[in-house]
């Protein structure tokens, strides 16, 4: 590839940047109703390449301005400007092209050139809503040059991908008010962003999560969907529409939902969990273990722990490393690129941009580092900083909060700390008894604590004090009561396996009472149950009490689930077909309640049924072919532990 870089094809526009106020461009027809669009396209300055990138603009153009109530037109930028606004990311550019020419969407197509296995052509499009202030990212385009027809057939497909998106584009997204539950369906009232168009064949709807939001950059992406399948129309109500759709993917209040007609074609992106990757300056070419996926801002498949990734621009250092865990865990990496000189791109050392940033947090009274250099507590104005700066606040007893920000212009940055927490189960015999943490009421035993903060705290039940220390992501018995639990024999009884049966045998759930002194993590004969990370949690409200369900990770490797009720009461065990389940006699649920878990190889989720006779509560664990599951010894009557046993290590 060439190291020339990126150049800026079809804007002539010199009200890019805020110093330019003129308006100078040579296209731009007239919004209709559907909306404008502009498509803008950048292309990597390989030879021959800026004749295929000035042909995809005007193709992707043409495409969209064939769609019924859209205006389309490409635009490009006169020389002083593009040498500016290269400087900018993809977000800070396209409301500049929006606010310039009225857009309700700017069109961003990257294009560059590569060259294994056989020469081809890679193209990705990014969509700005002016209106939802969001950038969208469709699957990339590749087409390999096997013949004179390819660079036309290249230029229609990224025409094609944009048209597409468009047709989704006119119809709403929402916010959902309101929830009903009607097994095995659900009813939503979701308040749309704008009106719901017609469509013969019905409609689709999507999940979405919160933007994704580089904070470096000023960018906000819009976060992949997750398919919720065919929906009906019920009626309006007030401001909102009620809409009934399955329950297999529950939906609560505040949750973003988007409408499709049933024939476009899902956004959603196959192929596993993905990253966005984005960059200031935008148009870096970007590659996971060596393999190219566009410029950026660039949607890629989720990196391995070791994989590299890398992101090349003309105007800044080669950068390629394994991706950060935070980025991985939200889906989102900003690319820190750095000039030749250690400046971020842009910033030299004759024309360096000084300005004060300002740092707030909650709590307040947290240490601030700069670079790593300690800069005083919370709230701190620090002047005179400059270029790329690596911000740290901590405090003892929460997570560390990071970020990285150029420095252009004078900021306001708040941090907001999240406590490191631990989980408190209490128990006592006989049950009933009250319980205060550091003197606060906190109800009676069994009773399970979460989100304690780390650190000792002052335990009381029925008046016995005791101090206790709490760690991240850990979870503690503590024990006390009229009489002293009852000792486990040296060498316990196995644990009772369930398998999957045709014909379910049932037992009795008596858990062995767990040892313990006055507070101690629960033990087990064969491996402790110790957690080290919680993957899953749902609870709801009965009759009389409730109940909470937990998937987890043990330091074992193994998943474990379990399952707390109040008030405490005896359970019966039975084996399925797809599972196992736990009866419980003395509870009672209305109607059953769905708790699908996605993404996990052996446990797919919960559901709780009302018995045959009404009198009662069966809760079953949904498991896949082949997973056994043994309950653990430290098992108690309130809360019932089942190690998850692979088919391949199953006894």
């Amino acid at each position: 590839m060439s190291a020339r870089g990126p150049r800026w094809l079809l804007l002539t526009c010199a009200a890019l940047l805020p110093a330019c106020a003129a308006l100078c461009f040579a296209s731009g027809a007239a919004s209709a109703s559907g909306g404008k669009f502009v498509v803008y396209c950048v292309a990597e300055s390989a030879a021959g390449l800026e004749a295929t990138a000035e042909a995809a603009g005007i193709d992707t153009a043409t495409a969209l301005g064939a769609l019924p109530d859209i205006t389309a037109s490409a635009v490009q930028p006169t020389a002083a400007v593009a040498d500016q606004a290269r400087w900018l990311s993809a977000g800070e550019v396209a409301p500049r092209i929006a606010s310039a020419t009225g857009a309700d969407v700017v069109v961003l197509v990257g294009v560059t050139r590569c060259g294994l296995p056989a020469p081809y052509l890679l193209g990705n499009v990014a969509f700005f809503d002016s209106a939802r202030g969001e950038i969208d990212l469709a699957s990339p385009v590749r087409m390999v040059l096997d013949d004179p027809g390819a660079l036309q057939r290249f230029s229609q497909a990224l025409g094609a991908v944009a048209a597409a998106w468009a047709r989704a584009w006119a119809f709403p997204r929402g916010e959902v008010i309101e929830v009903r539950p009607v097994a095995p369906r659900q009813e939503v009232r979701v308040r749309l962003d704008r009106a719901l168009p017609p469509s013969e064949r019905g409609y689709n709807a999507e999940r979405l999560g919160p933007p994704l939001v580089a904070a470096a950059t000023g960018e906000h992406f819009t976060a992949e969907g997750v398919a919720l399948g065919r929906v009906e129309l019920l009626n309006t109500e007030g401001d909102g529409l009620w809409l009934s759709l399955s329950d297999r993917v529950p939906l609560s209040r505040g949750a973003r939902v988007r409408l499709l007609p049933a024939d476009a074609a899902s956004t959603t992106a196959p192929g596993g969990p993905t990253l966005v990757v984005t960059s200031r300056p935008w148009g870096a070419v970007t590659a996971v273990s060596d393999e190219v996926f566009g410029l950026t801002p660039a949607r890629v498949p989720l990196p391995s722990d070791d994989a590299p990734l890398s992101a090349m621009h003309p105007l800044a250092m080669p950068w390629r490393r394994a991706v950060p865990a935070e980025a991985r865990a939200a889906g989102l990496l900003v690319v820190p690129l750095q000039g030749a000189d250690g400046m971020p791109p842009g910033v030299t050392g004759q024309s360096v941009v000084k300005a004060a940033v300002r740092i707030e947090s909650d709590p307040s009274g947290s240490e601030v580092l700069i670079d790593g250099v300690p800069k005083g507590t919370t709230p701190v104005t620090l002047p005179d900083l400059s270029g790329a700066v690596d911000i740290v606040v901590r405090r003892a007893g929460y997570k560390t909060w990071t970020s990285r920000v150029v420095v252009d212009g004078p900021l306001s940055l708040r941090a907001q700390l999240q406590a490191l927490c631990g989980t408190l189960r209490i128990v006592s015999a006989p049950p009933g008894a009250p319980v205060t943490l550091d003197g606060r009421k906190m109800g009676v035993t069994p009773l399970e604590l979460t989100h304690v903060p780390v650190g000792e705290h002052e335990v009381s039940i029925a008046g016995n004090a005791r101090t206790i220390l709490v760690k991240a992501d850990e979870s503690l018995d503590v024990s006390a009561g009229g009489t002293v639990p009852t000792p486990r024999p040296a060498t316990p009884a196995p644990a009772p396996v369930i398998s999957p049966s045709p014909s379910p045998p049932v037992t009795p759930v008596e858990p062995a009472p767990v040892a313990v002194a006055p507070a101690v993590v629960a033990a087990s004969a064969h491996a402790p149950f110790e957690i080290e990370r919680l993957l899953w949690e749902r609870q709801t409200t009965l009759a009389s009490g409730g109940i909470y369900v937990a998937l987890t990770r043990l330091r074992s490797g193994l998943s474990a689930v379990s399952v707390s009720i109040a008030p405490e009461q005896a359970g019966t065990l039975a084996a399925l077909p797809d599972g196992f389940a736990v009866d419980f006699p003395e509870a009672r649920i209305e109607a059953p309640v769905s708790w699908p878990k996605l993404g996990n190889a052996l446990f797919s989720g919960v559901r709780l049924e009302p018995l045959a006779d009404g009198k009662g509560l069966r809760v079953k664990f949904l498991v896949a072919d082949g997973v056994s599951a043994r309950m653990h010894e430290s098992s108690r009557r309130d809360n019932l532990r089942f190690v998850l046993i692979p088919p391949t290590t199953a006894p």
